[in-house]
């Protein structure tokens, strides 16, 4: 969504400091603008103004949104990470980032947001999703060196931006994703379906982009098993 400050401005109908990851915006921010933030929220949920997606959590519609507009679940996801630890650091991963990169066929209630401290499960009822956060290495988040220059430095991901309705959100390269669902197919929550997804992003990605990735984060085996996609041992 462009414009955020004009948009935020006209929406309290005051000017106030843009929330960092607008159109998700909490009450407290709206409390730190206007005196009655309750009230405000009422009266905009009733206009369609915004829509409440949890507990003191909301999305502010799009100008030319339907009536009844439901934000997707996965843009919602990533901004509420972003809320949180700013843009630059969180991005959709594991099975959520296949579904993006369309080898899933749906979210199956679940988004799956990588972030840089351990953070709860978030429910989103009315949007019948909950986020998984997972932990990874701040350090190695804010490294995304790519992937033609393989010896750069240790550490870092293979990330891609997509432009979404609301915003542009972080995700895994799809070699990425492949690396993170052979790595640890469990973690995705349904292993099939993530060593399904991996097999299905293989044959688009280019070997050379995964052996680099797998290198700088010791993740050759990963990459063997990409490579003749042998299922991963059960661990202990």
């Amino acid at each position: 969504m462009h414009g955020g400050r004009d948009r935020w401005s006209e929406l309290l109908d005051a000017d106030a400091a843009v929330p960092v990851a607008f159109p998700y915006f909490v009450t407290a921010d709206v409390a730190r603008a206007i005196d009655t933030p309750q009230r405000w929220l009422r009266l905009a949920a009733e206009d369609g103004l915004v829509v409440t997606i949890a507990r003191g959590k909301h999305i502010a519609v799009p100008r030319h949104a339907a009536w009844g507009w439901l934000p997707d679940p996965v843009e919602a996801a990533w901004l509420a990470a972003a809320a949180r630890f700013g843009r630059a650091l969180p991005h959709v991963s594991a099975l959520s980032a296949a579904y993006l990169h369309r080898v899933v066929p749906s979210l199956d209630g679940q988004v799956h947001v990588t972030v840089p401290s351990q953070t709860r499960d978030l429910a989103f009822p009315v949007l019948g999703a909950t986020v998984r956060f997972h932990q990874r290495d701040p350090d190695e988040c804010r490294r995304t060196v790519p992937w033609r220059f393989p010896f750069a430095s240790e550490g870092g991901l293979g990330i891609d931006t997509i432009a979404g309705e609301l915003c542009e959100l972080r995700v895994t390269s799809p070699a990425q994703t492949v690396l993170d669902l052979l790595h640890s197919p469990t973690r995705a929550g349904d292993r099939g379906l993530a060593l399904r997804a991996a097999s299905r992003l293989v044959p688009g990605v280019d070997p050379r982009e995964l052996r680099a990735l797998a290198w700088r984060q010791r993740r050759l085996d990963a990459v063997e098993r990409a490579g003749g996609f042998r299922e991963p041992r059960r661990r202990p």
